[in-house]
């Protein structure tokens, strides 16, 4: 009985900390302040270089822990962008060692089949400067895994054209 009783405090836990981090990004959205602060690049004398046809836009990603309990954890995946080309979307996917599951995402549309997730960017945290980063996170259940199995980010198709279209 204690077990449950605590397997239970553990997961409204999990779920007050996902809800207040929803909250505090829907905020920071609003009051128009990025994951990088907020605030405009002062403006600098001259012309920017234009990039070079072969230059194409990337991205990376990392997984983190940041906390477990006995039926589940929370994890924070950050995605960068790589070189001086801004990108506009992103997917973030991987595959889970062993029987996780997603139970709840923010910052992010996410599928799941079977051990395989995918993750989608929001309009609002795209890459749309280069070297940015943007995080998003999820509550979990299973065994929190030591690291993820094929972590891969790659640029969404719609920010990889020049059209100003998005999905």
């Amino acid at each position: 009985m204690g077990g449950d009783l605590r397997a239970a405090a553990w997961a409204l836990a999990a779920l007050i900390v996902a809800t207040l981090s929803i909250f505090l990004a829907q905020r920071l959205h609003a009051n128009g302040n990025g994951s990088q602060g907020g605030g405009r690049a002062a403006p600098t004398a001259g012309r920017a270089p234009s990039p070079t046809p072969s230059e194409r836009p990337g991205c990376s990603a990392s997984f983190t822990v940041a906390g477990a309990w006995p039926t589940g954890f929370q994890a924070n995946v950050t995605v960068r962008s790589n070189g001086t080309t801004p990108i506009g979307g992103w997917t973030v996917t991987w595959t889970f060692p062993s029987d996780q599951t997603v139970m709840q995402l923010w910052n992010g549309h996410f599928t799941q089949t079977k051990s395989a997730v995918r993750v989608d960017s929001e309009g609002w945290n795209a890459l749309a400067t280069a070297k940015n980063t943007a995080t998003f996170g999820f509550v979990g259940s299973g065994t929190a895994p030591p690291g993820v199995q094929n972590l891969t980010c790659t640029v969404s198709a719609a920010s990889a054209s020049s059209s100003p279209s998005r999905r």
